[in-house]
């Protein structure tokens, strides 16, 4: 008889703990957010309250499962994702239904790694169309989602650099590439027009150094300024040449490449004397 009452009090109990619980199932991918590929073990902390805090690890895909019975009293989680190595952490706040009977979550979360900003303070390239000697009135950045007006950069970047103490040591190269489909003398063309603009925007002819490259190889660096993760500063160049043009099939990302070509570029030199 005492073995009957003990079975229906445990009953009571479940079914009492049944009604003031709720199912929640969260299945989650952790990403990196710049290249979206998967991080492996991730730290994973679901928090329902402070006193409430479960930590779990992620596999070799980033992938985790979260699966308990939680008090319907809660109504929302925090999701707080870390990583070994150079990431920052970040924190979720997900809303759940205790009303119903189970809750499943399945989602994506990314996570970003740590970022480098870098200023050379120097010029950026200055594009022209095929067969062109006089560059295109604007510049774009962010695949063509921001643009500034070419002649209106030249010259208060002049007079920044004429004005900066810090720079009275350097000297500018201007070197000038074509893409190989281009007049063998359009690369020189363009290297003497551009370095009339910037004489004509009063930077002295002492502190110019003409290099015309015309159709020999490109070393493309794509994140030379701005802010970059970590893992793309100290990146190798980009080498652009007659034999990546050749292999690359994609006709967009042949003329991504021979675009690269058609344009004077610049970079930080001592002084000649």
């Amino acid at each position: 008889m005492r073995a009957i009452c003990l079975y229906i009090c445990i009953l009571i109990c479940i079914s009492v703990h049944a009604q003031d619980s709720t199912l929640l199932r969260l299945e989650g991918n952790v990403i990196e957010s710049f290249l979206k590929t998967s991080i492996k073990y991730p730290t994973i902390s679901i928090f329902f309250n402070p006193d409430l805090k479960y930590v779990i690890q992620g596999d070799s895909s980033g992938l985790f499962l979260f699966e308990r019975m939680i008090p319907k009293k809660s109504f929302e989680l925090m999701v707080k994702i870390e990583a070994d190595g150079k990431y920052m952490g970040c924190r979720h706040k997900l809303s759940i239904d205790t009303n119903n009977a189970q809750n499943i979550i399945c989602r994506e979360f990314e996570i970003s790694p740590l970022i480098t900003c870098i200023d050379t303070w120097i010029l950026p390239d200055l594009p022209f169309e095929m067969n062109k000697t006089k560059f295109n009135k604007y510049i774009y950045f962010n695949d063509r989602e921001d643009s500034l007006w070419a002649d209106s950069v030249i010259i208060i970047w002049s007079k920044r650099f004429l004005n900066n103490p810090n720079y009275e040591d350097q000297c500018i190269e201007i070197v000038s590439y074509s893409d190989y489909n281009e007049r063998e003398n359009v690369s020189k063309k363009r290297l003497e027009y551009v370095y009339k603009k910037l004489i004509d925007a009063g930077i002295p002819p002492e502190k110019l150094i003409l290099t015309n490259r015309n159709k020999e190889k490109r070393n493309y660096y794509k994140y030379r300024d701005g802010c970059f993760p970590y893992y793309l500063v100290d990146n190798q160049p980009f080498i652009i040449d007659q034999e990546l043009i050749k292999k690359t099939e994609n006709d967009y990302d042949r003329e991504l490449y021979s675009s690269l070509r058609r344009v004077v570029t610049f970079n930080w030199k001592r002084n000649k004397n």
